[in-house]
Formats: C-alpha cells, structure tokens, sequence
C-alpha cells in the first residue's frame, strides 16, 4: 500500500473506518498515524444481534415444542418501527413466554438507539458505560461474549462518536459483488 499509494498519501488520511479485524487496524495504526480508527457501527450491531439470535436459538432447543419461540428470528432482529403488527404480536407472545429473551432484545435496541443519536464521544462514552453495566447486570452467557467483543474495540467504537462513518457503501457493493458472483 505504502509503495502505490505514497506516505504523503497515507499522512493525509484523517479517518479510517472498519470492522473488528485485527489486521485492518494495525495496518491502520501503522500506515495512517493521522487518521482516527472508528469499527464501523454495522459490524458491531451484527455482534449484538448474534447475541440475540443465539439466545433465541438456546431457548428454541430447550424448549423445542413451545410455538411462541418459532419464527421469530427476523422479527427479532429487524428495526422495531419497520415491524408489521404480525411481527409486533409475535413478539409480545414470545416475550411473554421467555422475559429473558425480552430483556436481551431490549439491550440491543438500547445499544442501537445509543448509535443513532447525535451524542458528542464523551457523551457517546458515558451512555455506552452505563448500557455495559446494565448488560453485565443480565448475566446473560451470549450477551458476556457480546460485551468481551466490545470492551475489546472500545475505543474504536467510540470514535464513531467523533466522525459518524461508516463503510455501508463499501459493504453493499462487496455484497453486490457476491451475489453476482454466485449467480455466475
């Protein structure tokens, strides 16, 4: 990168948003010591809603036969206000049936709402805090691996905080990409 692209180029580069690859980050660090290092919002909401669909998965197999915990991966982790009432009452039934699977869904819309507001880093710190205290209270195993993740790109992740950016575009069109592939 260095030999194509130049160290004037890569001194310029101000901000560098990513996933949680280790790889891409210390090549970052290395390679662009001007540029402020945000993991793009996306991937961490992808580790929360694993969390989410992994405790929905526990109690589909503890509880194989209950009809409330079928079909409701989707509903679980699609935006609440883009749910249909179908979905809304799906999910009420199973809430009813495991209060824990309603309270880890609430933790991840919590932790997305944090994302979506306009907050200054430090502000974007203090909530994030106190979401982390209030998941750790849960004591919930897939939620614990969710916030080793996050504990781990901390810092990463609140700089999201200071620039607000994002690699959706880039994402989409390796998606693109993909699935052309595979039609091919």
């Amino acid at each position: 990168m260095q030999e194509k692209f130049g160290e004037s180029f890569l001194q310029q580069i101000t901000v560098f948003s990513c996933d949680m690859w280790d790889g891409f980050i210390s090549v970052a660090k290395e390679r662009m010591p001007n540029a402020v290092i945000v993991v793009d919002r996306f991937h961490v909401s992808n580790h929360i809603n694993t969390a989410l669909d992994r405790c929905r998965k526990s109690l589909r197999k503890e509880f194989p036969d209950e009809v409330r915990l079928k079909y409701l991966r989707w509903a679980l982790l699609k935006h609440p206000d883009k749910l249909y009432d179908d979905e809304k009452q799906l999910l009420e039934k199973a809430f009813k049936c495991s209060p824990e699977l309603e309270k880890v869904y609430q933790l991840k819309e919590e932790f997305r709402a944090i994302f979506d507001e306009m907050l200054e880093r430090d502000e974007g710190e203090n909530r994030l805090n106190a979401w982390i205290e209030k998941a750790e209270a849960l004591n919930n195993v897939y939620v614990k691996l969710f916030l080793k993740t996050l504990k781990n790109y901390k810092e990463y992740i609140l700089n999201f905080f200071i620039n607000r950016v994002s690699n959706g575009i880039v994402e989409g069109i390796n998606n693109r990409v993909k699935f052309l592939k595979r039609q091919g």
